[in-house]
């Protein structure tokens, strides 16, 4: 951020200081706004030096937000499906991601007649070096025109982009299809494109900033570029990393590699017609000894041949959370709670753990068009219903553990709560001032996300619960359950949906 950035934010009628997002965001504790959706979020560090700009498309709704990935594209991207909601807030955006390369990315495709050549089972270049495995994958592919032949290149995990695409769509993937699928968007690509004599004038080299990528020389750096890829960054660029609703991630087999780096990144632009160029980027690995694709990337259209890539690793100062000890009886009440709403199904034996203090909240996550519920009966008859289509969405299961995670506080003025289930839910001390400004009525009243302040002090009397169920893609919301005691029991009096 440029210096004085945060005092125009501070000024503007667009941006509102709201509460600082004490899960998400590390680093960047201090939260700007606009006024409802879409909107630009706008998180800065304490010293406003730096800053994390998301946009959002759509409002998070109980308990949708719960299960649908807040950083898929349904909600972060203006491709899926949010062109028309975008240029309802912000006029002017041009619909560039309907060229040609979108093929490579619909949700419905028309296989080809010739769909029947033959899909080799391994690369025929797949043993070589990388550089020549990128070379023959693309060559395969746009010279010869033969997608069949590159598909080949594609490795499982790279079919999770695909699956994950579809499942922003509405749609699922059929993995005995998924080969047959890739071969038609890129078959696609070969209509538009036409017949090529060679890779020059066909493709260009990509060349990306970034301190952490290593170049790899190779014969054709005009064509295509190619990096050696840190394994940390690797993980973050990969598809599969993700997993299924109320699935864990499969564990990695080890794999042994004499090459320095165990993954490489190809970058290029397809040349289209009429100047509709598009950046793709490939995530390479070793499969039983071949180089394959385990992710792919469309980085943009119209792009130039040099692009930055902003150090984003680089850490960001934060101030440690202290721990504390919780009464053991909270600690088994927020157990019995989980266990009877997502193991056992008893929704009426969870639902009594809720104060109707609790109440009120459901007005702060209605869905679009939903009319406010004005009485307790009508409020706690939503919050029971919520609670119901959440635990049967979750489906029959054993442990907590396969469903949910849990999460801790990133502000300094909490606590983190010691307790031997952290795996499935985090447990946090509030401090005084925290726990009141949390229940629902004074949440309604003062706005839910305004900002809120006090004293690192006076701890005991109220924690809370973070936890967020595992998705399919992206990152869900976190579920945070305020608690307080009633007379000798722990009761639920306040919960709030925290978004990235």
């Amino acid at each position: 951020m440029k210096p004085g950035a945060q005092d125009v934010l501070n000024r503007s009628r667009e941006f509102r200081r709201t509460a600082d997002n004490t899960i998400f965001h590390k680093g960047y504790p201090t939260s700007y706004r606009q006024e409802g959706y879409p909107s630009v979020q706008f998180s800065l560090t304490s010293d406003g030096g730096r800053a994390d700009i998301d946009v959002d498309y759509r409002s998070s709704s109980f308990p949708a937000a719960l299960v649908n990935g807040h950083l898929t594209a349904a909600n972060s991207d203006v491709r899926a499906g949010n062109y028309e909601r975008h240029n309802g807030r912000w006029s002017g955006l041009v619909n560039w991601w309907d060229g040609f390369v979108s093929a490579l990315f619909a949700a419905n495709v028309n296989v080809p007649e010739d769909a029947g050549r033959s899909f080799p089972a391994l690369p025929r270049a797949g043993t070589k070096t990388i550089d020549v495995a990128v070379d023959d994958f693309l060559n395969s592919w746009l010279v010869e025109g033969a997608p069949n032949l590159a598909v080949a290149y594609a490795d499982a995990d790279a079919y999770d982009c695909l699956a994950m695409r579809l499942e922003q769509e509405g749609q699922s993937l059929d993995r005995g299809l998924a080969a047959l699928q890739l071969y038609a968007r890129m078959k696609t690509i070969n209509d538009v494109i036409g017949r090529r004599d060679s890779l020059d004038g066909t493709t260009r080299g990509l060349r990306l900033v970034d301190p952490a990528l290593k170049l790899v020389n190779h014969k054709r750096p005009g064509q295509y570029s190619i990096y050696a890829v840190p394994r940390e960054m690797a993980d973050q660029m990969s598809c599969g990393s993700y997993t299924t609703f109320g699935a864990l991630p499969a564990a990695r087999p080890a794999r042994r590699n004499r090459e320095p780096y165990e993954s490489f990144y190809s970058t290029f632009v397809i040349v289209g017609p009429d100047g509709a160029d598009a950046a793709l980027g490939l995530l390479w690995q070793r499969r039983n000894g071949y180089w394959k694709i385990v992710s792919y990337q469309l980085a943009g259209e119209g792009v130039a041949d040099t692009m930055p890539m902003p150090d984003l690793r680089r850490p960001v100062t934060s101030v440690e959370v202290p721990h504390m000890q919780a009464d053991p009886s909270f600690v088994g009440a927020i157990e019995r709670f989980l266990d009877a709403w997502l193991v056992r199904k008893r929704y009426d034996e969870a639902f009594a753990t809720i104060s109707p203090e609790c109440y009120a909240c459901v007005n702060l996550y209605l869905d679009p068009g939903e009319a406010p519920k004005t009485t307790p009966a009508e409020q706690r008859a939503r919050l029971r219903a919520g609670l119901e289509r959440l635990g049967e969405r979750v489906g029959p299961i054993t442990r907590l553990e396969d469903v949910i995670e849990g999460v801790g506080p990133t502000d300094p003025r909490m606590r983190i709560v010691d307790h031997p289930r952290s795996a499935a839910f985090g447990l946090i001390g509030l401090p005084d001032w925290a726990g009141e400004a949390a229940a629902c009525e004074a949440r309604v009243a003062r706005g839910d996300d305004a900002a809120a302040d006090g004293p690192e002090q006076g701890f005991g009397r109220y924690y809370a619960s973070a936890f967020q169920f595992i998705p399919k893609a992206g990152e869900t919301a976190v579920l945070y359950l305020a608690w307080a005691r009633e007379g000798n029991r722990w009761l639920i009096f306040s919960y709030k949906l925290i978004v990235p």
